[in-house]
């Protein structure tokens, strides 16, 4: 059992519905950005799930430090080049929402 610190952590939970052709390119493009962000100092966690109904629908999971680091991570040369190389590849623009983690359970 975890709870968050008296600033709690920013998360972001997107949706990114990908061409069924391009699944394999996508995927790709992930795996390589995946280090960069892990890099990144506000980063605390970074998920990506594939629907085992829809494997072209894929959910997000990133947990950052706090909002300024959400914002700090946006402004990545990385991010931008990801979002340019996954930009033709998706079938519907992303949907995401934002919230702050309160607490929780991890092993």
């Amino acid at each position: 059992m975890f709870k968050a610190a008296d600033e709690p952590s920013y998360v972001g939970i997107f949706h990114l519905y990908v061409k069924e052709y391009a699944i394999a390119a996508f995927k790709a493009a992930v795996e390589e950005v995946l280090p960069c962000s892990a890099a990144e100092d506000g980063v605390v966690e970074f998920q990506y799930l594939q629907d085992r109904e829809d494997p072209s629908h894929f959910v997000f999971f990133d947990i950052y430090r706090d909002e300024v680091a959400y914002q700090a991570h946006l402004k990545t040369s990385h991010l931008a080049r990801f979002g340019g190389r996954i930009s033709p590849l998706l079938r519907k623009t992303h949907e995401g929402s934002y919230y702050y983690l309160r607490g929780g359970y991890r092993k």
